[in-house]
C-alpha cells in the first residue's frame, strides 16, 4: 500500500494545477471584454487631445513636449 500515497499525491497536484489554468480560462472572455472597453477609452481620450492640439496649431501654437 505504499504506493498508493505516492499516486494521490500526483493526482491532488495535477488536479491544483489544473484547476488553476481551468479558472484563467474561464474569465479569459471577461477579461478580453474589459481590456477592450479600456482601449476603447484611451483612443477617444487619444482623439480628444489630438483634436485640442490641432485646434492649438491652427491658432499658430506650439507644440511642447508636455
Amino acid at each position: 500500500m505504499d504506493f498508493v500515497s505516492p499516486i494521490i499525491d500526483i493526482v491532488s497536484r495535477v488536479m491544483n494545477c489544473s484547476t488553476k489554468h481551468v479558472n484563467y480560462l474561464r474569465v479569459l472572455e471577461e477579461n478580453l471584454n474589459q481590456l477592450k472597453e479600456q482601449m476603447d477609452d484611451l483612443n477617444a481620450l487619444y482623439m480628444d487631445v489630438r483634436n485640442k492640439v490641432n485646434v492649438a496649431e491652427a491658432q499658430l501654437m506650439e507644440r511642447t513636449n508636455q
